[in-house]
């Protein structure tokens, strides 16, 4: 992916306006971020997102910018809100989260039938109104979740064999949960925990690596909600459960590793649980987006 971007970086320096090799190293570096965030690289991450926006930056200032790229600042902002969140920038995460949403609102403006500006749109919203939470802003939280979750609602009814539609509603799922949670709706929460579970396993199957990961996190989801609703008991079981499923003997990426470290502290493993937020720490890892239970 680094040769990529290189080989990218040539080509449009020889033909500047070539858009063609404009989008391709956008791309490129995009791929490479997320590459050195699943690497434990956080840093490198968030640098090349923001090489990625500084590239965009002149033509998305133009009267009429191409909508491609603006899609692409669209992703890029709402990645480097979640990696700057992680690292502990919560205000600066929190503007790119709004910058992202803004630019999913103009998209949709600009073509009202464009399914997949709708959906993404609806992610961005989803990715703000979790970062709102976790900065304790649930007012805001609530009335963007609405925004995003109508829009997935709608996309699925419109047609419930598109992935990426599906996707946006488990989101819309977890999010309400936990906004049921805070607003003290347990059994509420815990039924959009369970839902989202059985959404995920299903949509999943179950038989990929990331399939396993994906299910035993959506576990921990229901293990956190029963937590703050109050039932102990039922905490500890489903995240028994989340890792019993684990997959072992694979290399984890941050998210993950975070989410199986937190489970370990609400079961009492505090040892193994906190070696796990040391190495976290010791690639900038500062602050759990997936922490939901505050362990």
């Amino acid at each position: 992916l680094q040769k990529s971007v290189a080989a990218m970086e040539r080509l449009l320096a020889a033909q500047p306006a070539n858009q063609k090799y404009l989008q391709l190293l956008s791309e490129a570096l995009a791929n490479s971020s997320e590459a050195e965030e699943n690497a434990g690289r956080l840093d490198l991450a968030i640098r090349q997102r923001e090489r990625q926006l500084t590239l965009l930056a002149p033509y998305l200032a133009q009267d009429r910018p191409d909508a491609d790229l603006e899609q692409d600042a669209m992703n890029a902002n709402m990645a480097l809100s979640r990696q700057r969140f992680m690292r502990g920038e919560t205000k600066a995460a929190l503007d790119q989260a709004a910058v992202a949403v803004r630019i999913g609102h103009s998209l949709v403006e600009q073509d009202p039938e464009n399914a997949n500006w709708r959906g993404r749109s609806a992610i961005t919203e989803l990715n703000q109104a979790t970062l709102l939470l976790r900065a304790g802003r649930n007012d805001e939280a609530r009335a963007v979740t609405d925004l995003g979750c109508q829009k997935a609602e709608a996309l699925v009814g419109r047609d419930a064999t598109v992935n990426f539609f599906q996707e946006a509603r488990r989101r819309c799922l977890s999010v309400r949960a936990e906004l049921a949670v805070v607003g003290g709706a347990g059994a509420e929460a815990i039924a959009l925990a369970q839902r989202f579970l059985g959404e995920v396993r299903t949509a999943q199957g179950g038989g990929s690596i990331n399939d396993r990961f994906a299910s035993a996190q959506a576990q921990k989801l229901v293990g956190d909600i029963m937590w703050r609703s109050g039932d102990r008991a039922g905490a500890k079981g489903a995240w028994s459960s989340g890792l019993a499923a684990w997959p072992r003997n694979i290399a984890e990426n941050p998210s993950q590793l975070a989410a199986r470290g937190e489970m370990l502290r609400g079961l009492g493993q505090h040892a193994e649980g906190r070696n796990i937020a040391a190495q976290l720490a010791a690639m900038g890892f500062r602050q759990s987006l997936t922490n939901r239970a505050k362990l």
